[in-house]
């Protein structure tokens, strides 16, 4: 990738992806979340995998 394709996120405390995923057509993937960020995708499954990294180290 030549660079970032957008400098800010627009939302508070979410930085923007240098590399958020292994298909160059960032725009296009974001066109596929219906107006959602790359960037709102990743925070959210990382929440999700530390939620159940807990469950799984307490439920044990």
């Amino acid at each position: 990738m030549a660079g970032l394709l957008k400098t800010i996120t627009g939302l508070v405390g979410l930085a923007v992806c240098d590399s958020p995923y292994k298909e160059p057509d960032v725009k296009k993937l974001e066109d596929q979340l219906q107006g959602g960020q790359i960037e709102e995708v990743i925070f959210q499954a990382e929440n999700e995998l530390s939620l159940a990294r807990k469950m799984i180290t307490n439920g044990s």
